[in-house]
């Protein structure tokens, strides 16, 4: 429902220009339409103005005397409409905050998943690597070994090295044709 300025004033008992006024202090522009030299307020603006000339302006009980029912059927429905709106409002709000809600609960879940996973690829590869480490020493150990075999058998008179050899390299010993 749409209230010119001489309805609303004549409601509160006040001028067009107190009206005016609040209005402005309001900054209820975005609620009032102007048709020709007309200015309608909509049921926001009526009620923010009403709401602010409360203190200052007693609304006049004869402007709506002959009709007290109209009066209270009109706010009982403003009332209900604005009730309505703000549940709605409320609802939506409790479906977003859900949503979001469930969708960081699922990332949450994600992530522990994931973590779960990173952490098994690292103890495998933790693993991985130890075995390699265990390994590269094992064959460094081997090798070093078979260098100071190499260095020993270099060192020894031509006839000793053979034996030599298969002592220091662990070399099956040769097999005798003769027996």
């Amino acid at each position: 429902m749409e209230y010119t300025r001489k309805m609303l004033a004549e409601e509160l008992g006040c001028t067009k220009q107190t009206i005016a006024t609040y209005a402005k202090e309001l900054d209820l522009d975005g609620h009032v339409i102007r048709r020709g030299q007309t200015d309608y307020y909509d049921e926001v603006a009526a009620s923010a103005i009403a709401s602010r000339a409360s203190g200052r302006f007693a609304r006049r009980q004869e402007a709506k005397a002959d009709d007290p029912a109209d009066l209270l059927q009109t706010m009982l429905e403003h009332y209900k409409s604005e009730v309505d709106r703000l549940r709605a409002e409320r609802d939506a709000a409790g479906a977003r905050h859900e949503a979001e809600i469930e969708r960081l609960q699922q990332l949450l879940i994600d992530e522990r998943e994931l973590t779960g996973m990173m952490r098994s690829q690292l103890m495998d590869e933790a693993r991985k690597a130890k075995e390699a480490a265990s390994r590269a020493e094992k064959a460094e150990a081997e090798a070093s070994r078979y260098r100071h075999a190499l260095a020993v058998i270099e060192v020894a008179p031509f006839w000793k090295r053979a034996s030599l050899a298969r002592t220091a390299l662990a070399l099956p010993a040769p097999s005798t044709q003769g027996e």
